[in-house]
């Protein structure tokens, strides 16, 4: 009988390490397991959500709702930026007023355009942080030859693009003095003026005369500098909860002056210094 007993009990003890040894491997797997998943975070940081704007806003940028492409001379320097500091950007081109929504719901990480003068009251709430300027604009106001000296006193149809806001004529059209008629299509604006529909739209200048040119330039259009005061103003990139990203983007525009200026003469971008 005793011979059984100290042979059940060296197979409870020898049942014992084996317990043991097996937790020990268990435990050096999962520890494996989450080395390994820590070495995967910075690939998985580095993918990031560019929310912009459904718009053929060409050269500057463009959205091409069929084909899902971003493209123009934001998307070439951002990709730089982004291939310099090793991120993958997802560019989800949205309607302007919807892309501040997912913004402030935090569906995407990263803004363009943007601008601290936007939004204002809505962004009280939130931290947001600029990066340096990526782009100057120029707003003016394309309109039909036979309207070139047009005053504003007889200016009261305006065409802009849809959740673009006309600060410069805001008090005339809350007056019910301007009419206003939206598209999002700043060619199909063109194609208004041109038409008599409205007497002006206004846009970048570099986008209209882009546009006009691609259109076969034969539309009657020109600037009339009566209309508004020809001012510059700057488009940013912002996020909300990526201040790092845009550290290394200024970091970036202060390094990379030279592909900044090889990327304007490519995209014909004129008048837009950084």
């Amino acid at each position: 009988m005793w011979p059984a007993i100290t042979a059940m009990r060296d197979m409870t003890l020898h049942n014992n390490r084996l317990c043991k040894i097996f937790l020990i491997v268990a435990a050096l797997c999962l520890a494996l397991f989450n080395v390994c998943k820590a070495a995967e975070k910075p690939t998985e940081k580095g993918i990031i959500r560019i929310g912009v704007e459904d718009v053929n806003y060409y050269p500057l940028y463009a959205f091409d709702r069929a084909g899902e492409t971003y493209t123009g001379y934001a998307r070439e320097l951002l990709d730089a930026f982004a291939s310099k500091y090793h991120y993958t950007f997802e560019y989800h081109g949205l309607p302007i007023k919807r892309l501040f929504k997912k913004y402030f719901r935090n569906e995407v990480d990263v803004k363009f355009p943007d601008s601290p003068k936007w939004k204002k009251s809505q962004k009280e709430k939130y931290r947001i942080h600029y990066t340096l300027s990526v782009i100057q604009f120029k707003e003016v106001m394309f309109v039909n030859f036979t309207n070139k000296n047009i005053k504003l006193v007889d200016f009261n149809n305006l065409g802009i693009v849809r959740g673009f806001t006309p600060w410069k004529f805001l008090s005339l059209i809350n007056s019910g003095q301007m009419k206003v008629t939206e598209s999002s299509k700043p060619e199909s604006l063109l194609k208004m003026v041109s038409t008599g529909r409205v007497q002006g739209a206004m846009l970048d200048e570099n986008v209209g005369r882009y546009l006009i040119k691609k259109m076969g330039g034969g539309l009657p259009l020109t600037v009339n500098p009566n209309l508004m005061d020809i001012s510059e103003g700057n488009f940013y990139l912002s996020s909300i909860h990526y201040p790092e990203l845009v550290d290394q983007f200024n970091e970036f525009m202060t390094m990379e002056s030279e592909l900044i200026r090889e990327l304007q003469e490519k995209y014909g971008i004129e008048k837009y210094s950084l």
